[in-house]
């Protein structure tokens, strides 16, 4: 009881709290999705980020008194966020996914060498590894040791370069893939974004300690906060954007059409066939184009098709279709040509037939209604004339 008395609460391990609530909530949302190898390599990053913000909300609150041998003992699993990562990235985009158990035990090696040395720390008794911690807590700033530098260094560039790797497999998606799954490298990139902040806050946390050579433990927690906002981010972008979340994050599609007879190249062959005959023939101003109209003049199954747009660019058949529709109109009401037409005229003439639809569509799109759209068309003309 007495040393319950000793356990602290402020500021810094309520956002580290927090930050463990946030994951274990999203990693309740991951496990209520069918497994694939995308979902696995999310769940994994996910709960190396949670065993590290729970690590130092043991440390900060004092809760390491009542279970000494949990302190760093999770430490080393940081050296697996970089590979874990890189993998995630490459399940996604990847053509004919797959990774050896040799390929899983070179890319460890790091995490085990970490573990290594961490060893003597792991053997010592609870009270030495509370004395050791609490010495550390008497002191702020603490003293940088050169172990300690070069610990969080390997760290942090181990990870960078497996950023720069799955980098070059987003870039190389972009390049192949149609342009509609830039929807899908869009996000990747996004994600990629979020996570080159996380290391790179920490890259600039090591060079302040390096710099000062001492470690201010409120510096320290910014790196922290990282992780915490890494994990809200995914969190409010897994409930806001569920479907997006689902077919692009989760890379879930391909496990619905476990079963198809449809092959990955071959997919996304027909997703550029398709994608071009939508381009040069304009089916979509057909306000009666179904699947089936369309699969007749590709040569592909209606089904295969929704398939192909569902797996690829996560996205049902009609959105996809709408998707060009709102293209159309949005260029129409750029054009003066097109000026003596009503708002209305121009949705139905694109393809669109109601007008519900087609606002939702636009605003879905470009972040305004039709009507905003055009007045702001209006007011920038007379300065692009003058």
């Amino acid at each position: 009881m007495e040393d319950l008395v000793r356990i602290t609460f402020d500021f810094w391990s309520s956002l580290l709290a927090f930050g463990v609530f946030q994951g274990l909530l999203l990693l309740l949302i991951l496990l209520s999705y069918r497994k694939n190898s995308s979902i696995n390599f999310l769940v994994a990053l996910l709960f190396i980020l949670i065993l590290n913000l729970f690590n130092y909300l043991l440390i900060r609150t004092s809760l390491f008194l009542e279970t000494p041998h949990l302190t760093h003992l999770f430490t080393p699993f940081t050296f697996l966020i970089g590979p874990i990562y890189y993998w995630y990235i490459k399940s996604v985009v990847g053509s004919n996914y797959h990774i050896s158990w040799k390929n899983y035990v070179l890319h460890s090696i790091p995490f085990l060498l970490a573990t290594v040395s961490l060893a003597p720390f792991y053997l010592l008794s609870g009270n030495e590894k509370i004395n050791i911690i609490e010495s550390e807590n008497l002191v702020n700033p603490v003293t940088l040791s050169p172990q300690t530098f070069g610990f969080i260094a390997l760290q942090i560039i181990q990870s960078f370069v497996y950023i720069f790797m799955a980098g070059k497999l987003i870039k190389e998606a972009a390049i192949s893939q149609s342009k509609h799954s830039r929807t899908k490298v869009l996000w990747l990139r996004r994600f990629g974004s979020i996570f080159l902040i996380y290391w790179s806050v920490d890259f600039l946390g090591l060079s302040w300690y390096g710099f000062l050579g001492k470690i201010h433990q409120e510096v320290f927690y910014v790196t922290m906060l990282c992780s915490t906002f890494f994990i809200n981010v995914l969190v409010f972008f897994a409930i806001k954007n569920n479907k997006d979340f689902s077919g692009v994050l989760l890379n879930s599609g391909r496990k619905k059409y476990r079963n198809s007879s449809l092959n990955e190249s071959d997919s996304k062959l027909y997703l550029r066939k398709i994608s071009s005959y939508m381009e040069a023939e304009k089916p979509y101003l057909d306000t009666e184009l179904s699947p089936a109209k369309l699969a007749k003049s590709v040569g592909i199954s209606s089904h295969q098709i929704s398939q192909i747009l569902n797996i690829e660019i996560g996205k049902s058949f009609y959105e996809f279709v709408n998707e060009y529709r709102f293209m159309e109109a949005k260029s129409r009401l750029q054009q003066s040509k097109y000026s003596h037409l009503t708002i209305l005229a121009i949705a139905m003439d694109s393809g669109f037939n109601n007008k519900n639809t087609f606002n939702k569509v636009f605003k879905k799109h470009s972040g305004l209604t039709p009507s905003q759209f055009l007045k702001q068309q209006l007011s920038v003309q007379p300065s692009s004339t003058s």
